[in-house]
C-alpha cells in the first residue's frame, strides 16, 4: 500500500495534539489581528482565536494560502515519497 499524507485547511479546526496524532499536515489560513499575524492551525488555534475576539478592538482579517504556500507543501510531500489526499474549504 502507498504511503499517504492527508493535507488539510485549518478549517478543519484540528487541535495541535490531533495533527499529531494522527499525522495530518495542515495547511494554515493567515489571520491579521492588532497589527499581528497569525497561521490558524499553527500558531493560533479556535480557543485562542475567540479569546482574542473578545479583546481585539478591530475585527480580524484573513487571507487564503499563496499558491507557493500550497505547492511547496504538496511538493515536500510528493518528493518524500508520498501521496496526497486533501480536504479542505471550497468557496
Amino acid at each position: 500500500m502507498a504511503d499517504i499524507q492527508i493535507i488539510t485547511d485549518a478549517g478543519a479546526d484540528l487541535t495541535k495534539e490531533e495533527q499529531e496524532k494522527y499525522g495530518i499536515d495542515v495547511l494554515p489560513i493567515k489571520i491579521y489581528a492588532e497589527g499581528k499575524e497569525y497561521l490558524a492551525g499553527h500558531n493560533m488555534f479556535s480557543e485562542e482565536f475567540y479569546d482574542m475576539l473578545e479583546t481585539c478592538k478591530e475585527i480580524p482579517t484573513t487571507s487564503q494560502p499563496t499558491t507557493i504556500e500550497i505547492y511547496d507543501l504538496f511538493k515536500k510531500h510528493i518528493d518524500a515519497g508520498k501521496q496526497i489526499f486533501v480536504v479542505a474549504l471550497s468557496s
